[in-house]
């Protein structure tokens, strides 16, 4: 409006602008006032008060405040205007603390012209628990599967989360097709939001169906530790980095060879994002890659073992595993969800290190890992429909339908025959979220292209899973 004759009205309608750019580039405690002033020689005066947090306090009871007092403090700025990306990070960590939800109410500073004071309430749940049953297991390790979970948030008051996992089949006599445990350990450190992970676990297994006449058992134990760090943390994208060690040792013994071991170790460094956009409506999309590579220590196998699960395996392998979904708003409550996995390696793995299909995941009218290779390819279309009726004794639930496919490559195969495998299924189903936090999900899922190893081919698989939450 330079060189241009305004009125009065239309420098305030400036000065809204102009706050208005400032609060969409993020600083919505800045404004641009109009003070009193003389005009002459065609001059306007416009005053900038950069608003800013000059003050955080943080309410709650319990333990481990210490360390949310030190999230808090990072939104407190000494100069310079307040972003609402820092407030939204700062917060956003906060509530990623274990059992932690937290909110924050902005009032005036009663000391501080143009600063604003931030209270800080939080809660913390000190335990949360699963109890769950499903049948998403195969016939040789299930197919009935029942998991049992709890936590305790910040118990030694270190804002710590301990987490003890159990998985089990229902028993026939004294005997379980699958005996799980797991046990974890996170810890945030420093107070930038990093957090260190040690978790260890033990699987025990002995196959039923047609395996049982062979007696075959497994053994797994692991024992590993991973770092994280959110590099983005925000509502409409966050990245964040990790970095494991795991210690792995797996036997297999049956009577009809000898016992077969591998002791893997390895490091894997991976990232995950997640991001929200309007590029075609509202979509939310998730990333995650990581590259995982075999390392000769702490007794790990040698190559050339006799007794590894596959005998061209290398233990100091390459293999890069990533997964991309989508989930796309198509028209009110409709979504569609897409995606697709693989992985790629430089050689022969490990038969736990293999890149299965089959299962929740992908092929579900297949069992678990019911193809396996070192590399592998699946993708999967979903459509779902949230509610489009309202039905008693449901909070909420939602009526899908999907298409899965996938194949493996397997690098020491002797025919071409064996080298490739591939499957698809299709199938509709219903997810169901009841009173009490308890879910439940049911579907008809119908194999395609290939006779599943353990159930009719020509017959659909009814799956179903029901949890609560404490």
């Amino acid at each position: 409006r330079l060189g241009q004759t305004i009125t009065l009205a239309d420098l305030y309608g400036i000065a809204a602008d102009l706050t208005r750019k400032y609060r969409n580039d993020g600083y919505i405690l800045t404004q641009i006032v109009v003070p009193p002033q003389t005009i002459e020689g065609g001059t306007a005066r416009l005053q900038v008060v950069e608003g800013y947090v000059s003050e955080v306090n943080v309410q709650g009871t319990g333990n481990g405040l210490d360390l949310i007092r030190d999230y808090a403090s990072k939104i407190k700025t000494s100069n310079g205007a307040t972003n609402v990306k820092d407030l939204e990070r700062w917060m956003l960590l906060i509530n990623d603390l274990p059992g932690v939800t937290a909110r924050g109410v902005l009032s005036p500073s009663a000391t501080q012209t143009g600063a604003a004071d931030m209270t800080v309430v939080t809660e913390r749940d000190s335990f949360d628990a699963l109890l769950g049953v499903d049948n998403y297991g195969s016939r040789y390790l299930g197919p009935t599967q029942v998991t049992a979970a709890a936590s305790g948030n910040s118990l030694l008051g270190l804002n710590e989360k301990i987490t003890a996992q159990a998985v089990a089949t229902p028993m026939d006599g004294f005997d379980t097709e699958l005996a799980y445990i797991g046990l974890n350990y996170l810890q945030p450190i420093f107070d930038y939001g990093t957090s260190f992970e040690l978790f260890g676990s033990k699987t025990l297994t002995s196959p039923g169906f047609d395996l049982k006449q062979f007696d075959v058992d497994g053994r797994s134990d692991l024992l590993g530790a991973t770092i994280r760090h959110p590099f983005i943390r925000s509502r409409a994208l966050n990245l964040t980095g990790r970095a494991t060690f795991d210690y792995r040792n797996v036997e297999s013994d049956n009577d009809l060879e000898e016992t077969r071991k591998d002791r893997i170790r390895a490091v894997r460094v991976g990232a995950r994002a997640e991001a929200v956009d309007t590029l075609l409506g509202i979509g939310y999309n998730i990333a995650d890659v990581e590259i995982s590579h075999g390392i000769d220590v702490f007794g790990s196998s040698q190559e050339n073992d006799a007794n590894m699960s596959r005998l061209e395996a290398e233990p100091d392998f390459y293999k890069l595993n990533a997964e991309l979904q989508r989930l796309q708003r198509v028209y009110g409550s409709i979504n569609l969800l897409l995606g697709v996995t693989g992985q790629l390696s430089n050689a022969p793995l490990y038969s736990a290190e293999e890149f299965g299909v089959g299962g929740i995941g992908y092929g579900r009218g297949y069992d678990p890992s019911e193809i396996i290779g070192d590399e592998g390819i699946a993708g999967k279309i979903e459509l779902q429909w949230t509610e489009p009726y309202k039905l008693p004794y449901l909070e909420s639930y939602q009526l899908f339908g999907f298409y899965d496919v996938g194949r493996v490559w397997n690098q020491d195969a002797t025919t071409s025959a064996q080298k490739i495998d591939s499957l698809a299924s299709t199938g509709f189903g219903m997810r169901m979220d009841l009173p009490m936090e308890i879910n439940a999900g049911a579907m008809l899922a119908f194999p395609l292209t290939r006779s599943p190893q353990t159930e009719d081919p020509d017959k659909a698989r009814l799956l179903f899973t029901v949890s609560k939450r404490f």
